[in-house]
């Protein structure tokens, strides 16, 4: 039975019949026996209390904690996210030949991870003495297919290839956590514009990342203003980026002119700021709507942490838990931010007389799951909270601190310096905080909603030392 405060317990028989026989006289043994006709019939109703109670807290906790296709049951209307390819562009350099590049039909690209991607059944040529774009996808499923931006992927017919925007939309199926995770924020991120969640939860069925604001000027304010009338921004995190052309952009476009009834042109694109304007004819005025390519920020991250260790730990086994205490908070950074799969860089220095050298490994962590984040608040506190020395994790280690965390932000645009956020801010123009929604980071008129970070382990490193 759920009492009060939401607590079951079983229902016992004993339980049972002193509901249904008081005041009569309760049997010894709970089994349908001889006796007066009262008696039989309160063993019957007893047992059927029991049963019925039973089967109740079944129910319950498959509608209040559902598992596997239960969920998906429950919830027809937002469907389990499938595996997915990973897409993008690469940026194929043939300035330096004096004949065209012709890219033929499925031509495998190979990046420095061993990802395999191609352009399916898209031709291409590319001119001699420029530079081109191919949009490809990679040959397998998975958020392991994600990578960061300018990999030096293998050359192709002795041409350098690059990506310039991180790849971002391989997922793997969501699980139950995944999937029930995203449920709730579709559900309870709501705005005072009721379209608007309607909008943004179509839009997250095609893209890894989309988000919703208003203005209510031609120019981007620092804080979202609820005036649908003066324009929305659709925010989404395209594949390829500010290279992204029609077809990746359709779907964003068609939801924007079922949802809403009103046109929205913000601003005029720059050269370092793109703004991609569609217009769809949906009855007797055609409507005009813009959708802001997200742009990606590279994060170089250094952290100091000091441990000590259980005493009688041998010191070949520091190594190995210093290895699992940096591993665990370097994923619980790329599962929280989003990032891909690779390795980052630790170095362990130990303790005694004399002194060990340090140690160096590079240890593996996994891509996040479809976990972008647009316009993030990036936080060196924040940060430092995904420090974790949980005796489950780590048993024998004690985090004592982390004495220096510094983490640079780089636009990845030309001419823009990087923003370095530091654990001592402010000193020598650092800052502890990022607020990618109100800071006035930039010069180059991008703002506040097209950034997002998509951390790459290879540019994260992390000195454990004993003390």
């Amino acid at each position: 039975m759920i009492n009060e405060n939401g607590v079951y317990t079983d229902l016992t028989l004993g339980d049972a019949l002193t509901i249904v026989l008081s005041p009569a006289v309760k049997p010894a043994e709970i089994v349908v026996q001889t006796g007066s006709v009262e008696e039989q019939i309160a063993n019957w109703l007893a047992q059927t209390l029991v049963q019925s109670d039973s089967a109740s807290y079944a129910l319950y906790v498959k509608q209040f904690n559902p598992t596997g296709s239960d969920i998906d049951i429950q919830n027809p209307g937002t469907k389990r996210l499938q595996a997915n390819v990973a897409q993008g562009y690469l940026e194929i350099d043939n300035e330096a030949e004096v004949t065209p590049l012709a890219i033929p039909a499925d031509s495998i690209f190979t990046a420095p991870n061993g990802n395999t991607y191609t352009n399916g059944v898209t031709l291409a040529t590319i001119p001699a003495g420029e530079k081109g774009f191919i949009a490809v996808y990679s040959t397998t499923t998975g958020k392991n297919q994600n990578i960061p931006a300018f990999m030096v992927f293998d050359t192709f017919e002795g041409r350098p290839v690059t990506n310039p925007q991180p790849f971002v939309t391989g997922t793997d199926t969501e699980n139950d956590a995944q999937y029930t995770s995203r449920l709730i924020f579709l559900k309870t991120n709501n705005t005072s514009e009721q379209a608007t969640p309607a909008a943004t939860k179509e839009l997250l069925e095609f893209y890894a990342a989309a988000r919703f604001y208003v203005n209510n000027t031609e120019n981007n304010l620092t804080t979202p203003v609820p005036v649908p009338s003066s324009g929305y921004v659709a925010v989404v995190l395209l594949p390829s980026g500010p290279e992204a052309g029609p077809e990746e952009i359709q779907n964003a476009i068609n939801i924007l002119a079922s949802r809403f009834e009103f046109g929205n042109i913000l601003k005029v694109s720059t050269t370092n700021h793109p703004i991609i304007q569609g217009v769809i004819y949906t009855g007797t005025f055609p409507q005009a709507y813009t959708v802001a390519p997200a742009q990606a920020v590279q994060v170089t991250l250094t952290a100091n942490l000091y441990v000590s260790f259980s005493v009688g730990t041998a010191d070949e086994e520091k190594l190995v838990l210093s290895e699992s205490f940096a591993t665990a908070f370097v994923q619980n950074l790329i599962d929280f931010y989003g990032g891909a799969a690779g390795n980052y860089n630790l170095t362990f220095q130990g303790t005694g007389s004399p002194v060990p050298p340090p140690e160096g490994s590079t240890p593996a962590v996994t891509a996040s799951q479809g976990q972008i984040k647009i316009g993030p608040v990036l936080a060196v506190e924040q940060i430092r909270s995904f420090i974790s020395d949980n005796d489950s994790i780590v048993p024998n280690l004690n985090y004592l601190e982390c004495n220096s965390l510094e983490a640079e932000v780089d636009p990845l645009v030309a001419g823009q310096p990087a923003v370095t956020l530091d654990i001592d801010a402010p000193a020598g123009g650092t800052v502890a905080v990022i607020n990618f929604v109100e800071d006035a980071l930039f010069t180059d008129d991008t703002s506040w909603y097209d950034r997002y970070v998509f951390l790459d382990p290879a540019l994260i490193t992390i000195t454990v030392t004993e003390i």
